[in-house]
């Protein structure tokens, strides 16, 4: 088994080993790379589609899409763009603890389930009660790729 996450740069490629539980579990088949940052949404866009030509998927970091000022709404709303920007690249989803977490809600774990682009999510959930709603959102949509 070979879990690798490799980032982008403008210096180039990094390589970025994330050897927790969940992302070995998860990365068995799969190469991620992170492609996300704060700011411009059409960089952010490019840097995917980079990306999203190396690796069999491109993470989306929860708390670079949208500021912590702007509500769910403008988060999805950023997600929607970013996915009509690149393809049908598969997303995933990497929601960091540390140092701004950027909690995903029930719903929008539902509607990214929906969509079909994301194979992947690493939530942060501390709550069981939560946690368990989430993996029912995601689970109940029939042919998901969401894990």
């Amino acid at each position: 088994m070979q879990a690798s996450i490799w980032s982008y740069t403008s210096g180039g490629w990094r390589y970025g080993l994330c050897l927790t539980w969940d992302i070995v579990t998860v990365c068995q088949t799969f190469t991620f790379s992170l492609a996300t940052f704060e700011g411009d949404l059409d960089e952010q866009a490019a840097l995917i589609s980079a990306v999203g030509e190396q690796a069999d998927a491109a993470i989306i970091i929860t708390n670079q899409i949208a500021t912590f000022a702007e509500d769910d709404s403008k988060w999805l709303s950023n997600v929607e763009y970013l996915m009509k920007k690149t393809g049908e690249i598969p997303l995933g989803l990497y929601e960091t603890p540390e140092p701004r977490r950027r909690g995903l809600t029930t719903d929008m774990v539902r509607w990214i389930a929906e969509s079909g682009r994301f194979v992947f999510m690493k939530d942060t959930e501390t709550q069981l009660s939560n946690l368990k709603e989430k993996i029912q959102a995601a689970t109940s949509i029939k042919d998901s790729p969401l894990k």
